[in-house]
């Protein structure tokens, strides 16, 4: 039996979970102490549209925190702020941080392909000698022409 839980159930699950639990466990746990209720179509889709919603908001909710981040300056306790041109000497000096970063992470990643390539192409190559060695291994020696009788 199928049911929406109301709040959260040791070992049947969380608040807002769709379960399936005994019908004995629904009928006479669950139900009575109005710790779920049976979960119909609507219900369903209703709970879905209110997860589909909440999704959304934290995803909004996220966007705006990051923009909020972007201008917030954190001084310790009895300080002040630094000035203006220095959080901009500061954001500058992290940007490039930042560039520097990616380009190393490029160049090793460009390294590294580049490694992995050489390998192949060695790899390759020994099989196909290889296998050049087998296939003169495999072909019969050639037998002597008879020689023309007079």
């Amino acid at each position: 039996m199928e049911v929406i839980l109301k709040t959260d159930v040791d070992g049947t699950g969380l608040r807002g979970e769709v379960v399936n639990v005994a019908r004995g466990f629904a009928r006479n746990y669950l139900l009575p102490r109005g710790l779920a209720e049976v979960a119909t179509p609507a219900l369903v889709s209703e709970l879905q549209k209110r997860d589909s919603q909440r999704a959304r908001h934290e995803a909004k909710s996220i966007d705006e925190a990051r923009a909020i981040a972007l201008r917030l300056a954190v001084a310790p306790e009895g300080q002040e702020l630094p000035a203006e041109e220095e959080l901009a000497a500061l954001e500058a000096a992290e940007a490039e941080a930042t560039a520097v970063a990616e380009a190393e992470a490029a160049a090793e990643h460009a390294e590294a392909e580049a490694a992995v390539e050489a390998e192949a192409a060695a790899v390759e190559a020994e099989d196909a000698d290889a296998e050049a060695v087998a296939d003169d291994a495999a072909e019969p020696a050639a037998e002597p022409e008879p020689e023309p009788e007079a």
